[in-house]
């Protein structure tokens, strides 16, 4: 749909604006995603690429809040010189169909715009007041069970959980929902044998960020790699992911058939 939406946009016009609405994980990947796109687009259409415009608007003072300032900063060059605009402290808060306002005050022409600045948590369909974080998610105790009813538990994005070590949020990934609903499903047994229950401690901090091309950002607490060789960290941790649901060879085929439309596209 969304490539659809583009292709539309440059066959029929000879410029454009596009807004991304998030500078998180997935606004930053799809950012650099989006500018190969267009560049393909207009290449085939015989279109100019500098006429099309890519808008990163993020609420957070620089991309992927909450992570640490030097991997927003390698991020926001990386974009940069791929002629990719930014708008920091700016939350979009009115949309027309060829425009957006920004803090109730700034307008800004827009063709196309693309929301990656994630949703609100759904509050949970009881007639009981429980308490809410700031993302509207239903807290938990650091066994994921809500505080006044111990046997009720919570994994996945509406999980108020806080990590034991830094007592801040969790990050919402997939990942930790998965990890979260084994703690879970563990502690439902204990629960139900009176066994003491199990603190959930959140997964170390390690992720890998691509941003167009063959170039990624791998980043944890101790080390930061940029550039082809995170781009490499990432193929493999592609494949580790492929090779944990399919048999080795059947997840080699589609690892390689993965890679070779990703090259081609690249």
């Amino acid at each position: 749909m969304i490539r659809n939406r583009v292709e539309n946009l440059v066959m029929k016009q000879d410029g454009g604006s596009i807004v991304i609405g998030g500078g998180g994980f997935a606004g930053t990947e799809f950012a650099g995603e989006l500018h190969n796109l267009l560049k393909h687009e207009c290449e085939e259409h015989g279109k100019q690429r500098e006429n099309f415009k890519i808008l990163v608007v993020e609420g957070a003072t620089g991309f992927l809040s909450g992570l640490s300032e030097k991997v927003a900063g390698i991020v926001s060059r990386r974009l940069s010189q791929m002629g990719i605009e930014t708008k920091f402290s700016s939350l979009i808060t009115d949309v027309a169909s060829d425009h957006i306002m920004i803090n109730m005050k700034e307008r800004i022409n827009c063709d196309l715009l693309i929301w990656t600045g994630g949703v609100r948590s759904i509050r949970l369909p009881i007639d009981v007041d429980l308490e809410r974080d700031k993302k509207d998610r239903t807290a938990v105790t650091e066994f994921l069970n809500l505080k006044n009813f111990s046997n009720v538990f919570l994994a996945g994005d509406n999980s108020g959980a806080l990590n034991i070590a830094t007592k801040k949020p969790v990050a919402q990934t997939a990942q930790e929902a998965m990890a979260q609903g084994q703690y879970v499903a563990k502690n439902i047994y204990r629960l139900i044998k009176n066994k003491p229950l199990l603190y959930y401690h959140a997964h170390p901090i390690r992720f890998v960020i691509p941003v167009g091309g063959k170039y990624a950002i791998l980043y944890t607490p101790n080390l930061i790699i940029a550039g082809f060789f995170g781009w490499v960290i990432r193929k493999a941790a592609d494949f580790r992911y492929f090779w944990s649901v399919l048999p080795f060879w059947s997840a080699l085929k589609y690892w390689i058939f993965e890679n070779k439309i990703f090259m081609k596209n690249d």
